[in-house]
Protein backbone atom coordinates (compact mmCIF):
# COMPACT_ATOMS: atom_id res chain seq x y z
CA UNK A 1 0.00 0.00 0.00
CA UNK A 2 1.23 3.56 -0.81
CA UNK A 3 1.25 6.32 1.52
CA UNK A 4 0.01 9.67 0.25
CA UNK A 5 2.95 12.57 0.82
CA UNK A 6 2.52 15.80 1.87
CA UNK A 7 1.69 18.65 -0.49
CA UNK A 8 4.00 20.99 -1.12
CA UNK A 9 3.62 25.21 -2.62
CA UNK A 10 5.81 27.04 -4.64
CA UNK A 11 6.64 29.15 -7.26
CA UNK A 12 5.25 28.15 -10.68
CA UNK A 13 8.20 26.00 -12.48
CA UNK A 14 8.30 26.77 -16.42
CA UNK A 15 7.82 23.37 -16.40
CA UNK A 16 5.12 22.84 -14.85
CA UNK A 17 3.09 25.67 -16.73
CA UNK A 18 0.91 23.83 -19.10
CA UNK A 19 0.01 21.41 -16.01
CA UNK A 20 -1.33 23.70 -13.85
CA UNK A 21 -2.81 25.82 -16.86
CA UNK A 22 -5.11 22.56 -17.42
CA UNK A 23 -6.12 22.14 -13.83
CA UNK A 24 -7.07 26.16 -13.72
CA UNK A 25 -8.78 25.28 -17.22
CA UNK A 26 -10.99 22.68 -15.42
CA UNK A 27 -11.88 25.30 -12.98
CA UNK A 28 -12.73 28.53 -14.44
CA UNK A 29 -14.34 26.83 -18.03
CA UNK A 30 -11.03 28.37 -20.47
CA UNK A 31 -8.91 27.32 -22.98
CA UNK A 32 -5.89 25.36 -21.54
CA UNK A 33 -3.87 27.16 -23.97
CA UNK A 34 -4.65 30.89 -22.85
CA UNK A 35 -2.89 29.68 -19.47
CA UNK A 36 0.40 31.12 -20.27
CA UNK A 37 -1.16 34.37 -21.09
CA UNK A 38 -2.95 34.92 -18.02
CA UNK A 39 0.21 34.13 -16.06
CA UNK A 40 2.15 36.43 -17.69
CA UNK A 41 -0.17 39.20 -17.22
CA UNK A 42 -0.31 38.88 -13.40
CA UNK A 43 3.92 37.72 -13.77
CA UNK A 44 5.06 34.08 -13.46
CA UNK A 45 6.82 34.97 -10.80
CA UNK A 46 3.48 35.41 -8.70
CA UNK A 47 1.88 32.53 -9.80
CA UNK A 48 2.17 29.38 -6.90
CA UNK A 49 1.37 25.80 -7.57
CA UNK A 50 0.69 23.54 -5.08
CA UNK A 51 1.91 19.72 -5.83
CA UNK A 52 1.06 16.21 -4.32
CA UNK A 53 2.65 12.85 -5.15
CA UNK A 54 4.93 14.65 -7.54
CA UNK A 55 2.03 16.01 -9.57
CA UNK A 56 0.49 19.87 -9.99
CA UNK A 57 -2.82 20.02 -7.94
CA UNK A 58 -3.84 22.97 -8.11
CA UNK A 59 -2.69 26.71 -7.55
CA UNK A 60 -3.20 30.32 -8.02
CA UNK A 61 -1.96 33.84 -8.69
CA UNK A 62 -0.88 36.68 -6.24
CA UNK A 63 -1.48 40.13 -7.66
CA UNK A 64 0.49 42.85 -5.78
CA UNK A 65 -1.17 46.66 -5.82
CA UNK A 66 -2.89 49.11 -3.35
CA UNK A 67 -6.60 49.19 -2.24
CA UNK A 68 -7.76 53.29 -0.99
CA UNK A 69 -9.57 53.11 2.68
CA UNK A 70 -10.17 56.32 4.40
CA UNK A 71 -8.55 58.63 1.59
CA UNK A 72 -5.00 56.57 1.78
CA UNK A 73 -3.64 53.34 -0.12
CA UNK A 74 -2.77 50.64 1.52
CA UNK A 75 -0.41 48.29 0.06
CA UNK A 76 -2.65 44.62 -0.63
CA UNK A 77 -2.02 41.90 -2.51
CA UNK A 78 -5.32 39.72 -4.43
CA UNK A 79 -5.23 36.66 -4.73
CA UNK A 80 -6.93 35.23 -8.07
CA UNK A 81 -7.29 31.91 -9.74
CA UNK A 82 -7.41 29.51 -6.71
CA UNK A 83 -8.33 25.96 -8.11
CA UNK A 84 -7.69 22.20 -7.47
CA UNK A 85 -8.15 19.65 -9.47
CA UNK A 86 -11.22 18.70 -9.80
CA UNK A 87 -10.64 14.88 -9.30
CA UNK A 88 -8.16 15.69 -5.85
CA UNK A 89 -10.58 17.73 -4.17
CA UNK A 90 -11.63 17.24 -0.92
CA UNK A 91 -8.29 16.38 0.57
CA UNK A 92 -7.22 20.27 2.14
CA UNK A 93 -5.05 21.07 -1.00
CA UNK A 94 -6.73 24.11 -1.08
CA UNK A 95 -6.25 25.35 2.56
CA UNK A 96 -2.89 24.00 2.80
CA UNK A 97 -2.27 26.26 -0.24
CA UNK A 98 -3.89 29.64 1.41
CA UNK A 99 -2.38 29.03 4.62
CA UNK A 100 0.77 29.10 2.92
CA UNK A 101 0.28 32.06 0.95
CA UNK A 102 -1.26 34.09 3.77
CA UNK A 103 1.87 33.44 5.80
CA UNK A 104 4.34 34.26 2.63
CA UNK A 105 2.48 37.73 2.24
CA UNK A 106 2.97 38.49 5.78
CA UNK A 107 6.84 37.56 5.21
CA UNK A 108 6.54 40.17 2.52
CA UNK A 109 5.44 43.16 4.23
CA UNK A 110 1.88 43.08 3.10
CA UNK A 111 -0.39 44.93 5.55
CA UNK A 112 -3.56 43.42 3.80
CA UNK A 113 -4.63 40.80 0.94
CA UNK A 114 -8.24 40.81 -0.80
CA UNK A 115 -9.93 37.89 -2.18
CA UNK A 116 -13.63 37.52 -4.17
CA UNK A 117 -14.44 34.43 -2.69
CA UNK A 118 -16.53 31.37 -3.95
CA UNK A 119 -16.98 29.51 -1.31
CA UNK A 120 -16.73 31.23 2.36
CA UNK A 121 -15.43 28.36 4.60
CA UNK A 122 -11.80 27.67 3.06
CA UNK A 123 -11.13 31.31 2.77
CA UNK A 124 -12.91 32.18 6.56
CA UNK A 125 -10.51 29.10 8.19
CA UNK A 126 -7.09 31.41 7.08
CA UNK A 127 -8.14 34.61 8.70
CA UNK A 128 -10.78 36.26 5.64
CA UNK A 129 -13.76 38.31 6.05
CA UNK A 130 -16.35 39.69 3.60
CA UNK A 131 -15.10 43.31 3.97
CA UNK A 132 -17.30 44.80 0.44
CA UNK A 133 -18.84 44.21 -2.00
CA UNK A 134 -18.88 45.31 -6.21
CA UNK A 135 -22.30 46.45 -7.37
CA UNK A 136 -23.47 46.48 -10.76
CA UNK A 137 -26.22 48.77 -12.11
CA UNK A 138 -28.49 47.98 -15.24
CA UNK A 139 -29.37 51.47 -16.94
CA UNK A 140 -32.22 51.78 -19.40
CA UNK A 141 -30.77 54.28 -21.78
CA UNK A 142 -34.35 55.82 -23.14
CA UNK A 143 -35.17 56.41 -19.40
CA UNK A 144 -31.31 58.19 -18.67
CA UNK A 145 -32.82 61.78 -19.54
CA UNK A 146 -30.13 63.71 -20.22
CA UNK A 147 -29.21 65.12 -23.84
CA UNK A 148 -26.29 67.37 -23.00
CA UNK A 149 -24.09 67.77 -25.44
CA UNK A 150 -21.07 70.28 -24.18
CA UNK A 151 -18.16 69.69 -23.20
CA UNK A 152 -17.18 68.07 -25.90
CA UNK A 153 -16.37 64.27 -26.45
CA UNK A 154 -13.91 62.17 -28.64
CA UNK A 155 -12.32 58.81 -29.38
CA UNK A 156 -9.84 58.19 -26.88
CA UNK A 157 -6.26 57.53 -28.63
CA UNK A 158 -3.18 55.73 -26.84
CA UNK A 159 -1.81 59.25 -25.97
CA UNK A 160 -4.82 59.50 -23.43
CA UNK A 161 -3.94 56.43 -21.65
CA UNK A 162 -2.15 58.35 -18.67
CA UNK A 163 -4.83 61.09 -18.61
CA UNK A 164 -7.41 58.62 -18.08
CA UNK A 165 -5.37 56.68 -15.61
CA UNK A 166 -5.32 60.30 -13.60
CA UNK A 167 -8.68 60.89 -13.52
CA UNK A 168 -9.52 57.37 -11.86
CA UNK A 169 -6.59 57.72 -9.32
CA UNK A 170 -8.40 60.69 -8.50
CA UNK A 171 -11.76 59.66 -8.05
CA UNK A 172 -11.30 56.07 -6.36
CA UNK A 173 -9.04 57.51 -3.84
CA UNK A 174 -12.13 59.20 -2.22
CA UNK A 175 -14.12 55.70 -2.53
CA UNK A 176 -12.95 52.95 0.53
CA UNK A 177 -12.58 49.68 -1.07
CA UNK A 178 -11.26 51.01 -4.65
CA UNK A 179 -8.14 49.22 -6.00
CA UNK A 180 -5.00 51.43 -6.97
CA UNK A 181 -5.23 48.93 -9.83
CA UNK A 182 -2.09 47.18 -10.92
CA UNK A 183 -1.00 46.47 -14.46
CA UNK A 184 -2.99 43.27 -14.48
CA UNK A 185 -6.62 45.12 -13.61
CA UNK A 186 -6.17 47.61 -15.72
CA UNK A 187 -5.67 45.43 -19.01
CA UNK A 188 -9.18 43.74 -17.42
CA UNK A 189 -10.47 46.89 -17.50
CA UNK A 190 -9.19 48.09 -21.07
CA UNK A 191 -9.38 44.94 -22.85
CA UNK A 192 -12.31 43.17 -24.12
CA UNK A 193 -12.51 39.79 -21.90
CA UNK A 194 -13.72 37.92 -24.77
CA UNK A 195 -11.59 38.52 -27.61
CA UNK A 196 -8.66 40.04 -25.63
CA UNK A 197 -8.96 42.89 -28.00
CA UNK A 198 -8.78 46.88 -26.92
CA UNK A 199 -12.33 48.03 -26.33
CA UNK A 200 -13.41 51.23 -27.12
CA UNK A 201 -12.84 54.49 -25.18
CA UNK A 202 -13.98 57.99 -25.53
CA UNK A 203 -13.12 61.00 -23.40
CA UNK A 204 -14.62 63.94 -22.10
CA UNK A 205 -12.36 67.26 -22.58
CA UNK A 206 -12.54 69.89 -20.35
CA UNK A 207 -10.34 73.23 -19.43
CA UNK A 208 -7.75 71.65 -17.94
CA UNK A 209 -7.89 67.94 -19.98
CA UNK A 210 -9.63 64.79 -19.72
CA UNK A 211 -12.36 65.41 -17.26
CA UNK A 212 -13.77 62.22 -17.57
CA UNK A 213 -13.85 58.72 -19.55
CA UNK A 214 -15.82 56.01 -20.66
CA UNK A 215 -14.98 52.14 -21.43
CA UNK A 216 -17.14 49.69 -23.44
CA UNK A 217 -17.85 46.61 -25.48
CA UNK A 218 -20.98 46.23 -27.42
CA UNK A 219 -22.38 42.51 -28.51
CA UNK A 220 -25.36 41.09 -30.85
CA UNK A 221 -27.67 39.30 -29.13
CA UNK A 222 -29.85 36.80 -31.01
CA UNK A 223 -33.24 39.14 -31.54
CA UNK A 224 -30.48 41.95 -33.22
CA UNK A 225 -30.30 44.53 -30.99
CA UNK A 226 -26.64 45.30 -28.81
CA UNK A 227 -26.04 44.15 -25.56
CA UNK A 228 -23.99 46.91 -23.94
CA UNK A 229 -21.14 46.11 -20.74
CA UNK A 230 -19.72 49.28 -19.10
CA UNK A 231 -15.78 48.31 -18.51
CA UNK A 232 -15.25 51.74 -16.50
CA UNK A 233 -16.85 55.02 -16.16
CA UNK A 234 -15.31 57.70 -14.45
CA UNK A 235 -15.64 61.34 -14.00
CA UNK A 236 -14.52 64.60 -11.65
CA UNK A 237 -17.06 66.65 -12.19
CA UNK A 238 -20.02 66.93 -12.78
CA UNK A 239 -20.27 68.19 -15.94
CA UNK A 240 -18.06 65.72 -17.11
CA UNK A 241 -20.89 63.04 -15.35
CA UNK A 242 -23.79 64.71 -17.11
CA UNK A 243 -21.77 64.28 -20.56
CA UNK A 244 -20.59 60.52 -20.12
CA UNK A 245 -24.16 60.02 -19.16
CA UNK A 246 -25.79 61.77 -22.28
CA UNK A 247 -23.71 59.69 -24.55
CA UNK A 248 -24.94 56.49 -23.00
CA UNK A 249 -28.32 57.74 -23.49
CA UNK A 250 -27.38 58.46 -27.26
CA UNK A 251 -27.66 54.53 -27.51
CA UNK A 252 -31.55 54.16 -26.61
CA UNK A 253 -31.91 53.15 -30.17
CA UNK A 254 -29.74 50.52 -30.56
CA UNK A 255 -29.87 49.10 -27.14
CA UNK A 256 -32.20 48.19 -24.59
CA UNK A 257 -29.88 48.00 -21.56
CA UNK A 258 -26.72 48.94 -20.24
CA UNK A 259 -24.61 46.70 -17.75
CA UNK A 260 -21.98 48.70 -15.47
CA UNK A 261 -20.03 47.95 -12.22
CA UNK A 262 -19.17 50.63 -10.37
CA UNK A 263 -19.69 52.40 -7.03
CA UNK A 264 -23.40 52.26 -5.41
CA UNK A 265 -23.53 56.09 -4.62
CA UNK A 266 -22.55 57.11 -7.73
CA UNK A 267 -24.99 56.93 -10.31
CA UNK A 268 -28.25 57.38 -8.77
CA UNK A 269 -26.98 60.71 -7.79
CA UNK A 270 -26.74 61.87 -11.11
CA UNK A 271 -30.20 60.64 -12.87
CA UNK A 272 -32.97 62.97 -13.08
CA UNK A 273 -35.20 60.24 -13.04
CA UNK A 274 -35.62 56.48 -11.90
CA UNK A 275 -34.17 54.05 -14.84
CA UNK A 276 -31.99 51.85 -13.22
CA UNK A 277 -31.45 49.30 -10.52
CA UNK A 278 -28.23 48.20 -8.44
CA UNK A 279 -27.62 44.97 -7.10
CA UNK A 280 -24.55 43.15 -5.13
CA UNK A 281 -22.81 41.13 -8.15
CA UNK A 282 -20.24 39.76 -5.92
CA UNK A 283 -18.82 40.29 -2.25
CA UNK A 284 -14.76 40.62 -1.37
CA UNK A 285 -13.06 39.48 1.60
CA UNK A 286 -9.76 41.41 3.06
CA UNK A 287 -6.91 39.25 5.59
CA UNK A 288 -5.22 41.54 7.66
CA UNK A 289 -2.07 40.51 7.41
CA UNK A 290 -0.30 42.87 9.86
CA UNK A 291 -2.71 44.91 11.98
CA UNK A 292 -0.04 47.25 13.64
CA UNK A 293 0.86 48.05 9.77
CA UNK A 294 -2.07 48.00 8.20
CA UNK A 295 -4.23 50.07 11.26
CA UNK A 296 -1.47 52.98 10.70
CA UNK A 297 -1.51 52.71 6.82
CA UNK A 298 -5.55 53.81 6.12
CA UNK A 299 -6.81 57.51 6.74
CA UNK A 300 -9.78 58.08 8.94
CA UNK A 301 -12.00 60.96 9.23
CA UNK A 302 -10.75 64.38 9.98
CA UNK A 303 -12.00 65.74 13.40
CA UNK A 304 -12.17 62.53 15.17
CA UNK A 305 -9.94 61.91 17.81
CA UNK A 306 -9.93 58.55 19.63
CA UNK A 307 -7.97 55.80 21.32
CA UNK A 308 -9.17 52.52 20.85
CA UNK A 309 -7.21 49.12 22.63
CA UNK A 310 -7.95 46.25 20.32
CA UNK A 311 -7.16 42.66 21.38
CA UNK A 312 -6.70 40.28 18.33
CA UNK A 313 -6.28 36.82 18.17
CA UNK A 314 -4.70 34.99 15.01
CA UNK A 315 -4.32 31.08 14.98
CA UNK A 316 -2.52 31.16 11.89
CA UNK A 317 0.23 34.30 12.40
CA UNK A 318 0.93 33.90 16.31
CA UNK A 319 2.98 37.29 15.68
CA UNK A 320 -0.01 38.72 14.58
CA UNK A 321 -1.84 38.52 17.80
CA UNK A 322 -2.40 40.64 20.81
CA UNK A 323 -2.94 43.31 22.14
CA UNK A 324 -2.50 47.21 20.39
CA UNK A 325 -3.32 50.46 20.98
CA UNK A 326 -4.65 52.83 18.16
CA UNK A 327 -4.00 56.81 18.37
CA UNK A 328 -6.47 58.87 15.72
CA UNK A 329 -6.30 62.47 15.11
CA UNK A 330 -6.09 64.76 12.02
CA UNK A 331 -6.76 61.76 9.95
CA UNK A 332 -4.06 59.52 10.48
CA UNK A 333 -3.71 56.61 12.75
CA UNK A 334 -0.83 55.49 15.16
CA UNK A 335 -0.53 51.64 16.49
CA UNK A 336 1.17 50.68 19.05
CA UNK A 337 1.60 47.48 20.96
CA UNK A 338 0.22 47.35 24.52
CA UNK A 339 -2.96 48.81 25.86
CA UNK A 340 -6.37 47.51 28.14
CA UNK A 341 -7.62 44.92 24.78
CA UNK A 342 -10.91 46.52 25.38
CA UNK A 343 -12.48 45.67 21.70
CA UNK A 344 -11.49 42.08 21.92
CA UNK A 345 -12.03 40.18 17.97
CA UNK A 346 -10.92 37.60 15.90
CA UNK A 347 -8.64 38.53 13.04
CA UNK A 348 -11.44 38.11 10.93
CA UNK A 349 -13.83 40.22 13.09
CA UNK A 350 -11.32 43.22 12.21
CA UNK A 351 -11.54 43.23 8.53
CA UNK A 352 -14.84 44.56 8.13
CA UNK A 353 -14.73 46.78 10.50
CA UNK A 354 -11.18 47.66 9.43
CA UNK A 355 -12.88 48.46 5.65
CA UNK A 356 -15.73 50.11 7.29
CA UNK A 357 -18.13 47.07 6.15
CA UNK A 358 -19.82 46.35 9.07
CA UNK A 359 -20.34 48.48 12.21
CA UNK A 360 -19.30 47.63 15.85
CA UNK A 361 -22.97 47.18 16.64
CA UNK A 362 -23.09 44.68 13.39
CA UNK A 363 -20.16 42.66 14.30
CA UNK A 364 -21.13 42.38 18.23
CA UNK A 365 -24.43 40.71 17.11
CA UNK A 366 -22.60 38.44 14.63
CA UNK A 367 -20.42 37.04 17.37
CA UNK A 368 -17.06 39.07 15.55
CA UNK A 369 -16.43 41.52 18.36
CA UNK A 370 -16.67 42.34 22.04
CA UNK A 371 -16.42 45.07 23.91
CA UNK A 372 -17.91 48.27 26.11
CA UNK A 373 -20.51 50.37 25.07
CA UNK A 374 -18.09 53.10 24.86
CA UNK A 375 -15.57 51.67 22.99
CA UNK A 376 -18.08 50.40 20.30
CA UNK A 377 -19.13 53.87 20.08
CA UNK A 378 -15.61 55.34 19.71
CA UNK A 379 -14.66 52.54 16.61
CA UNK A 380 -18.02 53.17 15.01
CA UNK A 381 -16.53 56.82 14.99
CA UNK A 382 -13.14 56.09 13.72
CA UNK A 383 -13.96 53.28 10.93
CA UNK A 384 -17.05 56.00 9.90
CA UNK A 385 -17.18 56.25 6.10
CA UNK A 386 -19.20 55.46 2.76
CA UNK A 387 -19.69 51.86 2.20
CA UNK A 388 -16.55 50.35 0.50
CA UNK A 389 -16.77 49.13 -3.02
CA UNK A 390 -14.67 48.17 -6.19
CA UNK A 391 -15.48 48.51 -9.56
CA UNK A 392 -13.66 45.49 -10.19
CA UNK A 393 -12.48 41.96 -10.50
CA UNK A 394 -9.57 40.04 -10.40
Amino acid sequence: MSSESSPLVAPLEDCDTDALGAVLAQCFAFKPENARTWFASAGVGNVRAVHLDGRVAGGLLLLPMGQFFGGRRVAMTGVAGVGVAPELRGRGLAGELMRSVVREMRESGTPISTLFPATLPLYRSVGYEIAGATYEARLRPGSIGLRERAPGMRPATDADASAIRRVYAQVAAGRDGHLDRSEYVWRRVTHAMASGEPAPAHVVEGDDGIDGYVILTRDRNAQGRQEMRVLDLLARTPVAWRRLLSFLADHHSLTDAIDWRGAPCALPLQLPEVGWKWRMHWPWAVRILDVAKALGARGYPEGVRAELHFEVRDELLPANAGRYVLEVGEGRGTPEPGGEGRLRCDVRGLAPLYAGFASPASLVAAGLLEGRVADLRAAAAVFAGPAPSMADMF
